[in-house]
């Protein structure tokens, strides 16, 4: 990493979770668009694409009723720092 500011982490799919509405105190938040959404029965896999450029997966379980975002539409994205890891620097 040539920047000290930048930290690369490790972050599960499953500990990002879209957002509606007010986020919770303490998650941290971060904004996307959701590129394609994929079923696997029960959970669901979203390809969002963050204001970086970068493509990031989230997943999620459905209950049935969810209304899940579009592709095309923009989204909070959330998680609670305490599920980050930090990377050894190269």
């Amino acid at each position: 990493m040539s920047d000290p500011k930048t930290v690369a982490i490790n972050l599960r799919p499953e500990r990002i979770r879209a957002i509606a509405g007010t986020v919770p105190e303490g998650l941290a938040t971060f904004a996307g668009t959701v590129e394609d959404t994929t079923f696997f029965g029960p959970n669901v896999a979203q390809a969002v694409r963050l204001a970086s450029g970068r493509l990031l997966e989230i997943r999620s379980q459905r209950s049935g009723h969810d209304v899940l975002p579009a592709p095309g539409e923009a989204i909070k994205l959330a998680f609670d720092p305490a599920d980050v890891a930090p990377l050894a620097a190269d």
